[in-house]
């Protein structure tokens, strides 16, 4: 995940946290009640990454098990976060970085991503 003084630029959507946690507990995933996730095992041992990737997979879709992810921004000094973004690529800026967006954010939507979407909004009170 980024930390204090990092941007993320990503591709994806964005849902409430209610509605993404919603999704994760029909699933049988643990919630996030706001808070990000932890990413130390990204994407061969971590839950949510798993469930997004097999949601993918039986949408037909076949892109790399690393494309996909949830954000949820985190501030210092604030509990926890009322949105979360579902992203297909992303790119972190620490400092400085060159961003080439037909590399770092291509714009084509992976196959199953749509009705990943669709799977995740219908848990609850939508996305944008």
């Amino acid at each position: 995940m980024p930390t204090a003084g990092s941007v993320t630029l990503l591709r994806g959507f964005k849902i409430s946290v209610a509605t993404l946690d919603a999704f994760l507990g029909a699933n049988g995933v643990d919630e996030t009640y706001g808070s990000p996730p932890f990413y130390k095992d990204h994407p061969d041992k971590d839950d949510i990454s798993k469930l997004l990737y097999a949601k993918i997979t039986q949408a037909g879709g076949t892109a790399d098990k690393n494309c996909f992810r949830v954000m949820i921004p985190a501030k210092e000094a604030h509990n926890t976060s009322t949105v979360a973004y579902v992203t297909w690529p992303w790119a972190t800026v620490y400092a400085h970085r060159e961003v080439v967006l037909d590399r770092d954010l291509p714009l084509e939507v992976p196959a199953g991503f749509e009705e990943l979407r669709g799977g995740i909004v219908s848990c609850g009170g939508g996305g944008r």
